[in-house]
């Protein structure tokens, strides 16, 4: 028993000496372990990626040097363009600026046991150089980054189907300005990023509209409105109509593309009915009191003008309000008839050979009377060959250049020539038709006074007086004097 015993105490005795041993050199490990880790960094110490634990210093710096080295960065661009830039190529190199040192200097060398088998993520800012020249060189190897095989982005835009306007999606392209793209490869490169998405980082040059833009489909909206309306403009015996096949030839694209109302064909529309219908000054075809058909010159004052300024005006307002039905056009000079035959049915007729004056009222002859108009021997012949509008009417004229002449009845209507009552005349000067071209006035028709009274409640300022020499010769003989009243 006693030897047992014995035996006992010198086992524990030597494991309590063997685990006193294991601790002491635990302790020296570790003792070690502080030293040596008081000048590299810890174990398990990763820098911007790189693993440098147990590394000192200038070992970590090799290592930086070696990543930059063997670094790669691809950019990526759209339709699977792709590029390599290699750090070596550009002379990538990592600038020291006690970085390192610092970050050993912070740490505490007494968890370096603690740190075995984890790991330390450490994110630095660290200083690289490289090469400008060889960047430039090798950007402008890259193929999809030259200028020429770029395409520029188009913006959405309304187009012509055919049938209606739709909005058009946008075309992306491929454009990338060249100091921007330069940057961000720089600003991947010295942050030793792996991949460059041009695409993922704005880089690209945006379409402005794209088709969800609401500016954009209310326009497509807004013209295929307009192909709903018609818009008609009646001349009594023909028509001039706006509708589908006439908007959609003012639809045209702009210089975006998008198509557009365009005014200026709208005006060029006006333009043509204008052309078409104004009688301003133009030669009319006229039936006599005794049927003959004569062709009467241009040069008088009366018709049709068109304002083609404000009709165009009011047409478009009349579209883009949305405004189907009849509409007139705005007129600088007006007529009685919108017919070809614009004199209408209430004119007054007069004929110098004849020496007589026919007041018609809705196409029934209402009066014939004998006048005497301007004298032919003396240069004062009544202009003839046209149609002119009445200018004014004057109850009781006094002319200016016969103080003592006042007349009841003044109906101007080319100037200073006009009709009116002439109390000096006697019956038997107008029954003689021949008296004027000796004994005629200074240009005006001389009315007899009950005729006149007729004709002045009769005719309104613009309607039409049509005065010609014969049937066979419209144009007579024109003054040669400047005409006077009286």
């Amino acid at each position: 028993m006693k030897n047992f015993i014995q035996q006992l105490s010198k086992r524990s005795l030597l494991a309590a000496g063997s685990a006193a041993a294991l601790l002491l050199l635990l302790l020296v490990v570790y003792l070690v372990g502080i030293g040596h880790y008081k000048t590299r960094l810890l174990p398990g110490t990763v820098v911007n990626g790189n693993v440098l634990g147990g590394k000192t210093a200038e070992e970590a710096r090799e290592a930086l040097q070696d990543s930059a080295d063997s670094y790669v960065l691809v950019v990526k661009g759209r339709n699977n363009a792709e590029a390599e830039f290699h750090g070596d190529a550009l002379s990538l190199t990592f600038q020291d600026q006690g970085e390192l040192e610092q970050l050993i200097r912070e740490q505490n060398a007494g968890k370096w046991i603690f740190r075995i088998g984890k790991q330390d993520n450490n994110e630095l800012v660290l200083a690289y150089t490289y090469d400008e020249e060889a960047l430039n060189n090798q950007l402008a190897a890259v193929s999809f980054l030259q200028p020429e095989n770029m395409d520029q982005p188009v913006n959405a835009y309304v187009g012509d189907n055919g049938q209606t306007y739709t909005v058009v999606s946008e075309y992306e392209g491929t454009w990338l300005e060249t100091e921007p793209v330069k940057s961000a490869v720089v600003s991947s490169m010295l942050a030793e990023e792996p991949e460059l998405d041009l695409d993922a980082a704005g880089l690209y040059t945006e379409p402005e509209l794209r088709s969800t833009d609401e500016g954009l489909n209310n326009h497509a909206a807004y013209l295929n409105s307009l192909l709903e309306q018609t818009i008609v403009y009646d001349f009594v015996d023909r028509q001039y109509v706006v509708d589908r096949e006439v908007i959609r030839g003012w639809i045209v694209p702009d210089e975006n593309n998008n198509c557009t109302l365009s005014s200026e064909l709208a005006a060029q529309w006006v333009y043509n009915m204008a052309y078409d219908t104004d009688t301003f000054a133009n030669s009319h075809v006229f039936t006599t009191h005794n049927g003959e058909q004569i062709q009467l010159a241009s040069g008088g004052d009366y018709g049709w003008a068109m304002d083609q300024e404000e009709t165009t005006a009011a047409l478009l307002q009349a579209l883009n309000e949305g405004y189907s039905g009849n509409l007139d056009p705005s007129y600088i000079y007006g007529a009685q008839d919108r017919s070809s035959n614009d004199i209408g049915g209430t004119y007054v007729e007069i004929c110098i050979t004849e020496q007589k004056l026919y007041l018609y009222e809705d196409y029934q002859l209402k009066l014939e009377t004998s006048v005497i108009t301007g004298n032919h021997s003396t240069g004062f012949d009544t202009p003839s060959g046209s149609v002119w509008a009445i200018d004014g009417k004057k109850y009781q004229m006094q002319f200016s250049v016969y103080a003592d002449v006042v007349v009841d009845y003044w109906m101007p209507f080319n100037d200073e020539c006009g009709m009116h009552d002439a109390y000096w005349r006697s019956a038997a000067e107008y029954a003689d038709p021949s008296y004027y071209l000796t004994e005629g006035s200074h240009g005006c028709v001389n009315t007899p006074y009950d005729a006149m009274e007729v004709v002045f409640g009769t005719m309104e300022i613009g309607y039409p007086v049509v005065v010609y020499y014969s049937a066979e010769q419209p144009v007579g003989p024109q003054p040669t004097e400047a005409v006077a009243v009286g």
